[in-house]
């Protein structure tokens, strides 16, 4: 996993594919929608303003990690694929 630049740029290349939604979790989304604008119409200013906050923290963490992932997904299946070759010439 020395050449994570390279290994990003594929993720960026590929992040529409990766996050296609798909109906659960677009029923998920929208669940969650409707539970978050419940929520805020209960809240003050101040409070919508640090959950906002939170939010944004979270998807910047979420990000991260589906980067991680993807890095080490790609990482893995490569070592696999270069495996496999090696075996086929014993």
């Amino acid at each position: 996993m020395e050449d994570k630049e390279t290994i990003l740029k594929l993720y960026d290349i590929f992040m529409d594919d990766i996050y296609t939604m798909t109906p659960e979790n677009k029923e998920i989304s929208l669940l969650k929608v409707d539970l978050e604008n419940k929520l805020n119409n209960s809240l003050t200013e101040e409070q919508k303003n640090l959950l906002n906050k939170i939010d944004e923290l979270e998807t910047k963490r979420v990000e991260n990690v589906y980067k991680q992932v993807f890095v080490f997904a790609y990482s893995l299946a490569t070592k696999l694929l270069v495996e496999g070759l090696d075996k086929e010439k014993e």
